[in-house]
């Protein structure tokens, strides 16, 4: 995979974790079919495809890392937390949702 495509996947994820991108490391996937391309069928990277196939795999990917961490906050507090990564209750830009604990 070229190193376009590493840089692109940890900001994907990044911006869903509201990170630093820089800070997150990339790691190929060993080589199994449950890793092929999504529109191929098999396990490749080329003609600036890695990006736009595995868009929403990193948004989902971040979203729920995000998620995770706030709740584990939350409990380490003592708190009840509410969060939702679903994109239909997303209010600001993509990827930044409004975060409640109480």
């Amino acid at each position: 995979m070229g190193q376009g495509a590493y840089t692109s996947m940890a900001m994907l994820i990044a911006e869903e974790l509201d990170a630093d991108w820089t800070k997150i490391s990339v790691e190929a996937a060993p080589a199994a079919q449950a890793y092929a391309h999504t529109a191929f069928g098999m396990q490749m990277t080329g003609g600036s495809t890695s990006t736009w196939e595995a868009f929403e795999q990193m948004r989902q990917a971040g979203a729920t890392a995000r998620a995770l961490l706030v709740q584990a906050a939350a409990a380490k507090v003592e708190r009840r937390c509410r969060h939702t990564p679903h994109r239909e209750q997303r209010r600001n830009r993509v990827g930044r949702t409004p975060r409640d604990l109480r």
